[in-house]
């Protein structure tokens, strides 16, 4: 998980690999209250196993390379929780 975008009842996920990042859209309304409040949850650098359906963006970005798709999940699976940062 590079990045996180919490919009009250859709959160948007940046999802980085090797390869490149895609757009994981985790909306509350298709997914399963524990599915939600998993992605809720997600601290950013966990590592994570998503599946869905590839979704056309309705506004295209040049900025990705997938940035003519993104992936509206419907399972969430945590494979490795990123440890909280320490205080300084």
């Amino acid at each position: 998980v590079q990045n996180k975008r919490d919009m009250g009842g859709v959160i948007f996920i940046d999802l980085r690999d090797r390869e490149e990042i895609l757009q994981v859209v985790f909306d509350g309304r298709n997914l399963t209250p524990a599915a939600f409040a998993a992605a809720e949850a997600l601290k950013l650098e966990s590592v994570i196993a998503v599946e869905g359906l590839a979704d056309p963006w309705e506004e295209p970005t040049t900025k990705l390379v997938t940035g003519t798709i993104e992936l509206a999940a419907k399972k969430l699976e945590v494979l490795s929780e990123a440890a909280a940062c320490p205080s300084p």
